[in-house]
């Protein structure tokens, strides 16, 4: 139920560009919340709302200020399809920054996202491979050929490979 304390939290963020998250969930014990920061207890549906610092909140900035969007379901799950339907997309096609900084970025996000992968995929009892979405687009050749992506690929096998042969009897460390 929408009580005033709520509506005080978002005239709050609406009026305040210094308030850059809200968030609205549902509290089984205090019903409707609506708060500036992450429920520390886990929920099931939250929705949420971030501003670029600053900024002022006006119908026609809306769009281009403020990232908003619904998690639920496991969390592990929901940033797995968040990070691979918004952002990995957006960071991996993007060439607005120098090539160094981009190779960079793109080297640790496709390492977190291989160990998001993981992560959310142990949780069923499952081993999954990731590939990085750029290997999905190209042709078996022309992907061979791409060394940083061949690098990528062999990288996660041998994380998928070496913590199952740990496990066996009389695995010994490999050199």
């Amino acid at each position: 139920m929408w009580t005033e304390e709520n509506d005080q939290a978002l005239d709050g963020f609406i009026h305040n560009p210094s308030l850059t998250t809200l968030v609205v969930y549902l509290d089984p014990f205090a019903g409707l919340k609506v708060e500036y920061a992450v429920p520390a207890q886990p929920t099931d549906q939250i929705c949420y709302f971030i501003r670029r610092e600053g900024a002022p909140l006006t119908e026609e900035l809306f769009e281009s200020t403020v990232q908003f969007g619904t998690a639920r379901g496991g969390h592990t799950e929901s940033l797995l399809r968040l990070m691979n339907g918004v952002y990995a997309p957006q960071v991996f096609s993007s060439s607005a920054w120098p090539e160094s900084i981009r190779n960079n970025f793109s080297a640790h996000m496709h390492r977190f996202l291989a160990s998001l992968t993981d992560a959310r995929f142990k949780l069923e009892g499952h081993t999954v491979l990731y590939i990085p979405m750029e290997a999905l687009r190209l042709k078996p050749e022309v992907a061979a050929k791409d060394k940083e992506l061949v690098q990528r690929l062999e990288s996660e096998c041998r994380d998928l490979c070496f913590p199952q042969r740990s496990g066996q009897a009389g695995a010994g460390q490999e050199s």
